[in-house]
């Protein structure tokens, strides 16, 4: 389990902007994400994840704006 805590209670929009994008995490907190990638997992996903995750943070900030 790897989880992502924020500054700011961004988590539900995070969750939303994830799955936008295809990928699921689980709101901990209001303001932590939790991400439970399957064993198996590779590093082209795992580098998606990372890919998807910046570009979810960059849309709820600009949101937040």
């Amino acid at each position: 389990l790897v989880a992502i805590a924020f500054d700011e209670d961004i988590a539900g929009d995070m969750v939303q902007a994830c799955v936008d994008r295809g990928l699921l995490t689980n709101p901990v907190k209001p303001n932590a994400l939790r991400l439970t990638p399957p064993l198996t997992v590779s590093k082209e996903e795992i580098d998606r994840a990372v890919q998807i995750i910046k570009q979810a943070l960059a849309e709820v900030v600009e949101r937040k704006r």
